[in-house]
């Protein structure tokens, strides 16, 4: 049997995992050390964090 090189599978990952990392992420952990921990490239956990930033700012703000 062989291995196919290049094939790449989407994994998705829950809400609640997400919000752990950001808390993580925000409690002073390196984006480097959450990385390796979990096996998740560090551009993801800053699109996370990004995307939960926007997301509290848009609920925050007063509709005008």
């Amino acid at each position: 049997m062989r291995v196919q090189k290049g094939i790449k599978t989407t994994r998705s990952y829950d809400a609640d995992f997400k919000q752990e990392v950001i808390r993580l992420l925000a409690s002073g952990r390196s984006a480097k050390e959450i990385s390796e921990t979990f096996g998740i490239a560090e551009n993801l956990l800053y699109r996370w964090k990004r995307m939960a930033t926007m997301k509290t700012k848009t609920t925050i703000s007063p509709a005008l």
